[in-house]
């Protein structure tokens, strides 16, 4: 998706759509799903205001239904959105969170290979977290 050949525009307006159907359907999982997608869908848009916003209301759904996978993903596209719109460290403060919560999950395996395989499927979230850490170790070194 991008915004300049009008697709992110279409893929917003499906995504409210959808968003009211989970709301009908009252199935909170599917409404933070349509909330956390729309908040992508908006900060691929470059829209700060709107992606936070829904980003920020998928991140409250997701904590109070429990839900630490996709709270894992809001919040990191939440760190993104920071990220991009210069906000280092409470986009790191928001991947010191995911890290938690995908060790957690880590740590529920008990078998070693079974750990690993996990991990090695969440490589973009730590490769991401270092990239956040080296930005601002340059914006603001640790003498």
């Amino acid at each position: 998706l991008n915004a300049e050949n009008g697709m992110i525009d279409a893929a917003i307006k499906l995504g409210l759509e959808g968003l009211l159907l989970a709301e009908q359907s009252k199935n909170r999982e599917a409404i933070s799903k349509a909330t956390r997608g729309l908040g992508y869908f908006y900060y691929v848009a470059k829209n700060e205001n709107k992606a936070a916003e829904f980003l920020e209301k998928a991140i409250k759904l997701c904590r109070e239904s429990e839900d630490s996978a996709n709270l894992a993903l809001s919040l990191y596209h939440n760190a993104r959105l920071d990220s991009y719109f210069g906000h280092k460290e409470s986009a790191v403060a928001k991947m010191k969170e995911v890290i938690e919560i995908i060790e957690n999950s880590r740590n529920s395996f008990a078998s070693q290979d079974l750990r690993s395989s996990f991990l090695s499927t969440k490589k973009q979230f730590y490769d991401f977290y270092i990239e956040l850490l080296i930005d601002l170790h340059k914006e603001k070194p640790i003498v």
